[in-house]
């Protein structure tokens, strides 16, 4: 999978199944290699929306069970949480879905003390897919502060409408590695 992020500075994400992943920057030239579960492409937030996958957005297939849902002002609240054997430093997940699409989730760490939360909206409407256009994700810090990172995206194809150079794209063999 190629990902493109344009602003505020230009760089390339290229992932496979297997988590490897290299993250280039054509301004300076630089490419950082790396492996993780993380950047597994059928774990990426795109595959779960693109594979219509939004009713758990791949948190079982990451080992979380479901331990209860409710409804809250039309709103179901789902609240996830990890198995034994994740090791995780995660408490509990919350899915919060209106009318049968994620509106955001919400992550706490094991004193469930909120860490993160991520807000999904403006939604694409296709009969094949349904994928927000907008995502704002916030970073809760130990002390107080946070990091909101948003991500737009734009100029949506489908098909035989998606036909792009970027499909094909290649770091340039004389990037400088960085470690």
């Amino acid at each position: 999978m190629i990902t493109r992020y344009t602003k505020p500075n230009e760089y390339f994400v290229i992932t496979n199944v297997s988590g490897d992943a290299q993250i280039y920057y054509p301004a300076k030239n630089e490419v950082f290699m790396t492996q993780s579960l993380i950047f597994e492409t059928e774990k990426s937030f795109l595959y779960y929306f693109l594979n219509n996958k939004i009713a758990d957005l791949g948190l079982k297939d990451l080992g979380f069970t479901l331990s209860k849902t409710h409804f809250e002002d039309k709103m179901l609240v789902s609240t996830w949480k990890p198995s034994v054997k994740l090791n995780s430093k995660i408490g509990k997940i919350e899915l919060v879905h209106e009318n049968q699409l994620p509106i955001y989730i919400a992550y706490y760490d094991e004193k469930y003390k909120l860490t993160k939360k991520i807000y999904y909206y403006d939604y694409y409407n296709h009969p094949s897919l349904k994928l927000p256009q907008k995502v704002v994700e916030f970073n809760y810090l130990p002390k107080g502060d946070s990091v909101v990172n948003k991500l737009v995206y734009s100029n949506i194809k489908l098909n035989e409408q998606a036909n792009s150079t970027w499909f094909n794209y290649k770091i340039p063999a004389n990037a400088k590695v960085v470690k």
